[in-house]
């Protein structure tokens, strides 16, 4: 080989290995000229063959000459097409061979002549088969040329060529018949059969997905065109990469079929005829992509504007959104399970959600025990560098399990307050109770977004059995999956369901940690009033 004579050679092909070789455009690697030939002329398949066998004409008998000159290629077509080039060089008349190809056992004739002269195995000669006087073969045979060649004549030679050339002609037979025997019984397997290849795995998943938007988003919870979105920026953004054995989107359709059907890992495995290690270390490869897209995906609130004119919105100028805390159960070791367990004596972690006005997430903390008060989860929030973010002019709603302090607007405790009290026909009789009815109505956005996550992940509705730093980051992956369903889905069945899940305030936490202010519970004391007198002059006199 050229890497045990060229000193130089070798070398470069060690650093190309070590990846300290110098790269250009799009990390490739430029070939020294001295160990290239340039495209040049409108033949350069003959301009390849003059640099390797220059002065051909005059050196068509010096045997030396030929075995040291040698062109690879990367397949037996090109082979076939260089050595027709080289043959037709030579000046003698051309000796053509045509093989004739059989299969045995093949009464109907379903094999045709011209398919079977088509096919070329590796090792084996083509169905033509060109020579000429002086040109050099190849025999599958190693002769020592010096002992045997010197004492041989024309017609020896012809004889053992012809030899050679008829068992290789048996032995494609032979072959032949074989694949075609194993091709015919492939054919006789039951359609029933639990054999799966990599083509009916693919026909599976594309079946997941592929089929309509209706299996679509029955499977994945998602309609193709956002899948197809997904799988997009979890390639560009996410730097997910296909593998050997599973295409991009056939990875992120069994994350997202587990985070739909909370299904279990050997239901999978049955499933999709998959290894375990195979579903769990590409389930592991999608949610660490997912965590890249937080900042694609997480909402940019926009604050309510003075102009507004919704219902909902309009009395809280400057308003971001919501934020409310909810609680997921988890399995954790046993001795983390006190800390874990909240009031009603559940195993659970308490997520805090920030979502906007339109019901997409805002910002999410996962992670925290499920004893720990909504007010300590927030101030964890607000305290982190790349946590919560409210400007001095802006605000959140929150319910009264939070302190009504600067940023954040609570409602008035010991009033009525939820929804449903309203709509059993009562009105309410003071600015409190009006602003506590506005109040829920707008907040109720929170509710809302916490119920359609919910309700669309089974993951998040039972315990799962992942590691703790798995089911958090699980967490945050479905609120993003929320946001991104909610932004390519104006039709999205789970988004049009009335999804309510209010908290009572007698149960919530007071907040201890953010000190109210004097001058925020004035403002909100008078946007009550405002509220209340507003509420008057639409109902008229009583």
């Amino acid at each position: 080989m050229r890497s045990r004579n060229d000193q130089g050679f070798s070398e470069w092909l060690l650093r190309v290995g070590d990846e300290i070789e110098s790269v250009i455009e799009n990390d490739m690697i430029k070939i020294p000229p001295d160990m290239s030939i340039p495209w040049e002329g409108e033949d350069p398949l003959n301009d390849l063959i003059d640099r390797v066998f220059p002065d051909l004409s005059q050196h068509m008998n010096d045997s030396s000459y030929m075995v040291e000159r040698v062109i690879l290629t990367l397949t037996n077509e090109e082979v076939d097409r260089l050595n027709d080039r080289i043959i037709a060089k030579y000046p003698r008349e051309d000796h053509i061979l045509y093989s004739f190809d059989s299969v045995d056992d093949d009464p109907r004739n379903l094999y045709q002549q011209e398919f079977l002269n088509s096919i070329s195995p590796s090792g084996m000669p083509p169905h033509v088969l060109r020579l000429k006087k002086d040109v050099s073969i190849m025999l599958l045979r190693n002769i020592d040329r010096r002992a045997v060649m010197d004492h041989i004549s024309d017609e020896v030679l012809a004889q053992i060529v012809s030899w050679w050339l008829g068992m290789f002609l048996e032995i494609q037979k032979i072959c032949l018949n074989f694949a075609m025997h194993m091709f015919w019984n492939m054919k006789q397997i039951s359609p029933k059969s639990y054999t799966y290849d990599s083509y009916a795995k693919r026909a599976r998943l594309r079946a997941l997905v592929y089929a309509s938007d209706t299996t679509c988003f029955n499977q994945i919870r998602m309609y193709r065109h956002t899948f197809d979105r997904l799988c997009g920026m979890l390639d560009i953004i996410g730097g997910l990469r296909p593998t050997k054995n599973m295409l991009l989107d056939d990875q992120v359709a069994i994350f997202l079929h587990i985070l739909a059907h909370h299904v279990k890992n050997r239901v999978v495995q049955f499933e999709l005829q998959r290894s375990g290690e195979t579903v769990s270390r590409h389930f592991n490869s999608v949610l660490n992509g997912m965590m890249l897209l937080v900042d694609e995906l997480f909402k940019q609130p926009e604050p309510v504007p003075e102009d507004s004119t919704d219902e909902r919105w309009k009395w809280f100028k400057g308003c971001l959104g919501a934020i409310d805390g909810t609680h997921i159960r988890m399995r954790v070791p046993a001795e983390e399970q006190g800390k874990y367990r909240n009031r009603k004596g559940e195993i659970t972690t308490n997520v805090l959600g920030v979502c906007s006005r339109d019901g997409q997430f805002v910002y999410v903390l996962s992670g925290w025990e499920g004893s720990a008060a909504d007010a300590r989860v927030l101030k964890d929030a607000i305290e982190r560098d790349d946590g919560l973010k409210v400007a001095h002019d802006q605000y959140y709603l929150v319910d009264a399990g939070f302190a009504n302090s600067r940023g954040f607007l609570a409602p008035y405790r010991g009033q009525r307050y939820h929804l449903n009290t309203w709509r059993q026909g009562r009105h309410p009789t003071s600015p409190q109770e009006c602003f506590n009815m506005r109040h829920s109505s707008a907040r109720n956005v929170i509710e809302r977004c916490f119920g359609m996550l919910k309700k669309r992940w089974a993951i998040l509705r039972s315990p799962s059995f992942y590691p703790v730093p798995t089911q958090n980051r699980v967490i945050i992956a479905c609120c993003l999956l929320h946001n991104l369903c909610l932004q390519d889905n104006a039709l999205d069945t789970v988004e049009n369901q009335q999804v309510f899940e209010d908290t009572p305030i007698e149960d919530a936490d007071p907040i201890t940690t953010i000190e109210p202010y004097d001058e925020w519970s004035a403002w909100r004391d008078t946007l009550a009033a405002d509220m209340f007198d507003e509420f008057r002059a639409q109902r008229g006199p009583t």
